[in-house]
């Protein structure tokens, strides 16, 4: 740390925990580090009556007191990209859409559910049998743990309440 003082270099703090507690009025106030002869020091020489005056003036007067706070502004987040359409309103929403898919009737139902299946990918016959094998050991599968599960209970119970 250089040998200036904090006066002398602004941008520097001292290192002491004791000049982290002092605020910003009081750090310019004259103190015992201050010269007697310092010009600074014989401009803000105020009697506590022209503190207190000047001080006053600062405050807002007895009628704008009474008259009530003054109106809070708020600033607003913008959004970051333009809309492409305003929000619609409330009774805009509640009205119900139109569904272009809905059948106007059962023929135009079973014309629309023979264009989907047609767009459908279905699973070539080696990949159906894989999938069909897996489906078929898995359902095997827990049949036998739901049957070990119920011989296992049944057991536990005769048992404990015996053969009777």
């Amino acid at each position: 740390m250089s040998e200036k003082s904090p006066r002398d270099t602004p941008d520097e703090t001292p290192n002491d925990d004791a000049a982290l507690d002092v605020t910003p009025e009081e750090q310019d106030a004259p103190g015992p580090e201050t010269p007697a002869g310092d010009a600074d020091a014989m401009a803000t020489d105020e009697t506590d009556d022209e503190v207190i005056a000047r001080l006053d003036e600062d405050l807002p007067s007895d009628e704008a007191l009474a008259a009530g706070p003054a109106p809070i502004r708020r600033r607003t987040a913008q959004a970051p990209v333009k809309k492409a359409a305003p929000t619609r309103k409330r009774s805009d929403a509640q009205v119900e859409h139109v569904d272009p898919y809905k059948a106007k009737n059962p023929a135009h139902f079973v014309r629309q559910s023979t264009d989907e299946l047609k767009k459908v990918v279905w699973p070539t016959w080696p990949t159906l049998v894989r999938y069909f094998a897996a489906v078929l050991i898995f359902v095997l599968f827990i049949i036998a743990v739901v049957a070990l599960l119920d011989a296992a209970f049944g057991w536990a119970l005769l048992q404990i309440l015996g053969n009777n």
